[in-house]
């Protein structure tokens, strides 16, 4: 991605703000969500992120979507499960080994 250089300071240092992907974490109905190669401006001294509206909107847009789909319930579903089993194995003394 090309390192644009804002039109402004840092509202925090007054340093200069590039244009970086981050990666944002939203909590949506208790489930973490990591949302990767965003576009915001990112200081160069003191390391303050900033997201536009419109990117801030198609983010909340789309976890929206994930939401309408059951995708979010699915998820925790799946994540109680998997905590069912690790405490399962837990208690009978084995060993989890991820591949």
């Amino acid at each position: 991605m090309e390192k644009e250089k804002m039109n402004g300071t840092c509202p925090e240092c007054h340093g200069s703000m590039h244009l970086k992907k981050i990666t944002v974490t939203y909590e949506r109905d208790g489930v973490v969500l990591l949302v990767k190669e965003v576009p915001a401006w990112v200081c160069a001294q003191c390391g303050k992120r900033l997201i536009t509206g419109e990117v801030a909107t198609q983010v909340s847009d789309l976890l929206d979507r994930l939401e309408e789909h059951g995708a979010l319930e699915q998820f925790r579903k799946d994540v109680d499960q998997l905590r069912r089993t690790v405490s399962q194995v837990r208690a009978a003394n084995l060993e989890l080994e991820y591949a």
